[in-house]
């Protein structure tokens, strides 16, 4: 019975976790796109999932390259994209970020986001299976240093 109850702690901490921008790109990937970000997106390539090292392997891995240098760009300025929740809308297959978010860091963490998942539906075509859930130990080469500033 004690057991029951730990879990059920550690997945509400979960959820309150997952709340944020992760949760609103989860979802935002699945609208652009048509596929499940966990299933399709996450452990892709060298950088599409936690972590990111090496060289991007493909144009939708550095998709998500392009990403993780959107949100180190947002840290340096402060923000915390990871836990940022925004509100968005999608019209006419575009997503629109400035919709009535509490502050300028969640508005630029959906902008991260956007450009992510439009970024997905655009290299489609380019997308490997063979590149699911790749080996991180494959990822060795140096890794390129991101832009100054965000990417948009």
């Amino acid at each position: 019975m004690r057991l029951s109850h730990v879990a059920v702690v550690l997945g509400a901490s979960a959820l309150a976790f997952t709340a944020g921008s992760l949760l609103n790109f989860k979802l935002m990937i699945q609208r652009v796109t048509q596929k499940n970000a966990l299933i399709h997106f996450n452990g892709y390539g060298c950088f599409c999932g936690k972590g990111g090292r090496g060289k991007p392997r493909d144009n939708t891995d550095m998709c998500c390259y392009k990403h993780d240098c959107c949100y180190e760009g947002l840290h340096r300025q402060g923000c915390h994209p990871f836990i940022e929740h925004y509100r968005y809308l999608i019209i006419n297959n575009n997503v629109l970020c400035k919709y009535r978010n509490r502050s300028a860091c969640a508005t630029l963490a959906c902008e991260c986001d956007k450009h992510a998942s439009l970024c997905f539906r655009r290299e489609a075509a380019t997308y490997s299976h063979k590149l699911r859930h790749y080996p991180a130990v494959l990822c060795k080469e140096p890794t390129r240093k991101c832009f100054p500033r965000p990417l948009f």
